[in-house]
């Protein structure tokens, strides 16, 4: 019988997951300590496909020696014991996973172009394809007693996953979870349990096929199967016995006929983020193979969710003043015309005042980096203090701060400008016990009279900042 080669699809996978520039399986040949290329996926043209490594030579023929995974995250210049090219080729990170646990199988391994972007998170989803690659390996050699082939639908895979990459909020990445390819996972329903906060109950955020109204439940840490594998976080398989119920979600739950399931967390170093639950009416039809198809996904999945809320955290600090923790002006610009709209066009008063720290160079200069970002901390402490609320307040520039006065009159602006210029006039102002000299101008806008915009509004207050107000240690 001819075993179609799914290992291929396995490696491709395992690079669209890493991003690699290159990704090869390395398998040993029977009857001897070496390696030789077995599946591979390249960027280059030059990937030397004969290559051959003995078991303790270079980073591949060590792990296969070790059993132990390698990362080497910033490649120097000596790659010759690498991935080999018959090219030179600029690597710049590496990573190379035993194939096989009881005995060695092969190697998996990849590099990429990218600085840094091979790391310890990502060494344990590689360990993950590893383990599918071993079993596969493993399949291979019993094929022949067992007589029967089963195909894994690598391709179906694939695309699943790189729908699963382009979802970025978790109720879209939930709604994919309970819609898997039937290829993959054959279920009768699932739930996505989402949870929030770290010791809180889960709610189901996607759910299909249930009998009952499985989203009003709370999936309590602990309790019933769902609750259980998040406490843990452990994947469960449960078959009920004749005469015996288990407890999925809650007890007292409405879920219909459905006597076998399983559940997975979706873990990332420890933080869980759900519990994914299916199940199936037939009493066999949720087994250890749909369990490890399952965890494969959840595995996947928390990847998917750890890289949206890092770009999420990422586009968030781009609009946060990195020293005050204020909005700033990249986030004003960004929001103009949604302000303007919500504001403006409602013809809803608005009243703005900015704050400028003239000579903040000098402080700088005079008092050294510490004591300057703890000074700015401090005006904004005052600002914050001072102005009425609702309000919003903004690092315009380095040295200017904008406060935004949604309600109010004219006169609520006026007194704000005149309370400001008496707190910097009248008060000290001491960082770290050292006094600290300033020179501050203080300038208002409101809207209609002074602007229809906000940009003149703004361009209203910078003018009207130019007399100063000497605050003097």
């Amino acid at each position: 019988m001819t075993i179609p080669d799914n290992l291929t699809s396995l490696v491709e996978l395992a690079s669209n997951v890493a991003g690699s520039f290159s990704a090869v399986l390395y398998v040993t040949e029977p009857g001897k300590n070496t390696l030789k290329l077995r599946a591979s996926i390249s960027l280059s043209s030059s990937l030397d496909e004969n290559a051959v490594f003995s078991f303790g030579k270079g980073a591949i023929g060590r792990v296969a020696q070790t059993r132990e995974p390698f990362l080497l995250e910033k490649v120097a210049d000596d790659r010759e014991l690498l991935i080999p090219y018959k090219q030179p080729v600029e690597i710049r990170a590496f990573m190379a996973m035993p194939v096989g646990r009881n005995e060695v199988l092969g190697v998996l391994a990849l590099d990429t172009r990218e600085p840094f972007a091979f790391n310890a998170k990502l060494e344990k989803i590689m360990s993950g394809f590893a383990d599918q690659m071993a079993l596969r390996l493993n399949y291979e050699k019993e094929i022949a007693a067992k007589g029967e082939d089963e195909v894994f639908p690598y391709s179906d895979a694939v695309h699943f996953i790189a729908a699963l990459s382009g979802s970025q909020s978790p109720a879209t990445i939930a709604d994919r979870l309970t819609h898997l390819p039937k290829t993959l996972l054959e279920y009768d329903a699932a739930a996505v349990i989402w949870f929030e906060k770290p010791g809180a109950p889960g709610k189901a955020i996607s759910h299909r096929g249930w009998d009952g109204p499985v989203s009003e439940y709370e999936i309590h840490l602990g309790r019933g199967a769902a609750g259980s594998c998040a406490k843990n976080q452990t994947p469960l398989l449960i078959e009920n016995a004749p005469g015996r119920k288990s407890v999925l979600f809650v007890e007292n739950e409405k879920l219909g006929g459905f006597p076998s399931r399983l559940t997975v967390p979706v873990t990332s170093e420890g933080r869980l983020f759900a519990v994914l639950a299916y199940a199936s009416r037939s009493r066999q039809g949720m087994t250890q193979r749909s369990l490890n198809r399952a965890s494969l996904i959840a595995a996947l999945a928390a990847s998917v969710l750890e890289s949206a809320e890092t770009n999420r955290r990422g586009e968030y600090e781009k609009n946060i003043d990195s020293i005050t923790r204020l909005p700033n002006h990249r986030f004003l610009s960004e929001y103009r015309f949604s302000i303007e709209k919500e504001l403006l066009e409602r013809q809803s008063p608005l009243h703005l005042t900015m704050v400028r720290l003239k000579n903040l160079p000098f402080v700088y200069e005079s008092h050294g980096v510490e004591i300057g970002d703890k000074l700015l901390c401090q005006v904004a402490s005052i600002l914050s203090r001072t102005a009425p609320s609702p309000k919003n307040i903004f690092k315009y520039t380095d040295s200017a701060f904008l406060i935004l006065l949604a309600r109010g009159t004219s006169g609520d602006a006026d007194h704000l400008e005149t309370r400001l210029k008496m707190v910097f006039e009248e008060n000290k102002v001491i960082v770290e016990g050292k006094p600290v000299s300033l020179s501050v101008g203080i300038g208002s806008s409101s809207y209609p009279g002074d602007g229809k915009t906000l940009g003149e509004l703004i361009g209203t207050c910078w003018a009207r900042t130019n007399q100063e107000v000497k605050v003097l240690p």
